[in-house]
């Protein structure tokens, strides 16, 4: 028989989940030959969501809807994609932001224009985050970055 979790196991098992689907949603975007997997991505981003929204702070919930805008545009879903990045996009020119997460908004963002068809906001954004890429010295966080890049349609 399944027993009701006590409210700090409530806490625990949606930090958990969130963590773990928000890994691996990454890990299978970042994978070129693991984005085939589309139903997948999209569970795993919107599981890792609805978990944020049970136990996160706005950050994690904003990071979410990144994560969402960039599978959405990996998967097809252009309208959806920008409506997520542009919260996000909104939020973090209205907050402090460092160099990396900047640069993954308009990383993101150049893709769900692309998807969508803008290319006016494919080519500012894309070049946006080329330039910030560019400038952030070497380390983990511009490795993360770039190995993401690859995903992002070059504008033409």
């Amino acid at each position: 028989m399944l027993t009701e979790p006590t409210p700090d196991e409530l806490v625990h098992w949606h930090k958990f989940f969130t963590i773990e689907c928000n890994n691996e949603a990454w890990q299978l975007a970042e994978n070129i030959a693991a984005r085939e997997r589309k139903r997948e991505l999209l569970d795993l981003a919107h599981a890792s969501v609805y978990h944020w929204d049970k136990v996160g702070t706005e950050l994690n919930r904003i990071r979410g809807y990144e994560l969402l805008a960039f599978v959405h545009a990996i998967c097809g879903h252009p309208s959806t994609a920008l409506e997520y990045i542009s919260e996000v996009h909104q939020y973090f020119i209205s907050n402090t932001t460092e160099e990396w997460e900047y640069a993954l908004v308009h990383m993101i963002r150049s893709h769900a224009a692309f998807a969508a068809g803008d290319s006016e906001l494919h080519r500012e954004s894309y070049s946006t985050a080329e330039s910030i890429v560019n400038s952030m010295p070497p380390g983990e966080d511009k490795d993360v970055i770039l190995k993401m890049w690859t995903a992002v349609p070059r504008p033409s």
